[in-house]
């Protein structure tokens, strides 16, 4: 009987203490001003540049679409391909120009087709 209640004793203590054993020790929060924070912060502030531009761009097509005039939308092509070349990627710019080539040559077909 004695053995039941101490095997007992030591089970119901090991239920008790089992939570407290597992518990995983967490991280602290990083503090304002350290570089997990201000890492954050520049991402932040990259995708929110990223966001505007790809808005500007967008914009810029649904002015192209809808332009009443051929001077208009060559226009707006051009500032179009400028933006473009203004966000060319470091890594890889020989890749954008040719999209921007591409574009131009798709542009100067488009007219030429309108003309005929």
């Amino acid at each position: 009987m004695k053995q039941t209640g101490k095997a007992l004793a030591i089970i119901l203590g090991l239920c008790v203490l089992n939570p407290l054993l597992l518990a995983e020790e967490k991280p602290a929060r990083p503090q304002a001003g350290s570089p997990e924070i201000q890492g954050g912060e520049q991402q932040i502030k990259r995708l929110k540049e990223r966001q505007e531009y790809l808005l500007k761009m967008h914009d810029l097509m649904h002015q192209i679409r809808d332009a009443k005039t051929d001077e208009e939308r060559e226009r707006l092509k051009l500032e179009h391909l400028k933006l473009l070349q203004i966000r060319t990627s470091p890594h890889d710019p020989d890749m954008m120009q040719e999209h921007i080539q591409k574009l131009m040559e798709q542009g100067t077909e488009m007219k030429e087709r309108s003309n005929k």
